[in-house]
């Protein structure tokens, strides 16, 4: 596949100079390769996506390699090669990565999740050094997981992030970090279904001009789902301290969390929907750092109207946000 794009910026105004667009005429052209194998259980995935762009505000460099990748197994196991997706879970490790991942399957619903790779936007960037670049991160992580009936589920992950200096920027704060995880599910019963993590981090910080440091911090995230005819509902609670931090997660620190939503079908076409959430932070109660707490309730209408059309469908919403510090 390949897509050619010319385009031509106009800027003006007062302030035209700093607008992201590039005067002029430029031009972008996107080739993607991909080839495609199966027989039997084995499959075989391969792609390479490159990029020429004469636009420096579009890409720095005028040929740059977007995505290699190789990805090959059958039931059992599974690997993969180059760009590759790290999931293991919220909190632990969720991030795009340029490295390797095995994946093992084991009679009894068991499977291991072995992952390393480079925290890279570019392929170039592996191999030739990015002046924007901060530091070089390296992630290593490991998964076990087993199932059980009614999609009750346990996963132990365990990842370690390390920091090494750019070529280019050598005044970054370097940061070692550990996180163990453990994330779950209970059987469903009767339409209700709860999750959730809990997960520690260790991150130890070399401060380029001040001294090291070191913090250990908790997460904990609860959801769950619960349907009853036309009737549904979603409610998450989650607590993280301002000690937690991920750099191949996702977390806010220092905040507790709670929403609830709600939606009753009065007919084919119609329901109605609310919802609440309510969130504050400085949970250890430092005197010197304001406690902000926000509430925002809503509720609204929506039609669905797949007679017209199989996606259509409209909604209106009333929203308070209420910030009290």
């Amino acid at each position: 596949e390949n897509q050619f794009l010319y385009y031509g910026n106009a800027v003006s105004g007062s302030d035209a100079a700093s607008s992201f667009l590039n005067p002029g005429h430029w031009a972008t052209n996107d080739l993607a390769l991909r080839q495609k194998y199966n027989k039997g259980d084995f499959f075989y995935e391969a792609g390479a996506d490159g990029r020429m762009a004469d636009d420096e505000r579009i890409e720095v460099k005028r040929f740059s390699a977007k995505k290699l990748y190789a990805k090959f197994g059958d039931k059992d196991y599974e690997a993969n090669l180059g760009d590759l997706s790290a999931s293991l879970s919220p909190y632990s490790l969720d991030t795009s990565l340029k490295g390797a991942r095995y994946n093992r399957r084991f009679k009894g619903d068991y499977e291991l999740t072995a992952v390393y790779g480079l925290q890279k936007s570019n392929w170039d960037d592996v191999w030739n050094h990015n002046r924007a670049e901060t530091v070089d991160r390296v992630f290593r992580a490991v998964r076990g997981s087993k199932k059980w009936a009614d999609d009750a589920m346990l996963g132990l992950n365990a990842v370690w992030s390390v920091d090494g200096r750019s070529h280019y920027n050598t005044g970054a704060d370097l940061a070692n970090q550990r996180i163990f995880s453990a994330d779950w599910q209970l059987p469903t019963w009767k339409k209700l279904s709860i999750r959730g993590e809990t997960a520690f981090s260790k991150t130890d910080t070399d401060n380029a001009t001040s001294a090291a440091i070191s913090q250990r911090g908790w997460a904990h995230v609860i959801k769950g789902d619960w349907s009853y005819k036309d009737y549904k509902t979603s409610n998450e609670w989650e607590r993280v301290s301002p000690e937690y931090a991920t750099t191949g997660g996702s977390a806010s620190p220092d905040v507790v969390r709670f929403k609830t939503a709600h939606s009753q079908k009065i007919n084919a076409q119609w329901s109605v929907n609310g919802q609440f959430a309510m969130f504050h932070n400085n949970l250890n109660h430092t005197s010197a750092q304001p406690i902000s707490t926000t509430r925002m309730p809503e509720a609204g209408i929506r039609y669905e109207g797949p007679e017209w059309r199989p996606s259509f469908s409209t909604e209106l919403k009333a929203r308070h946000r209420e910030v009290v510090a």
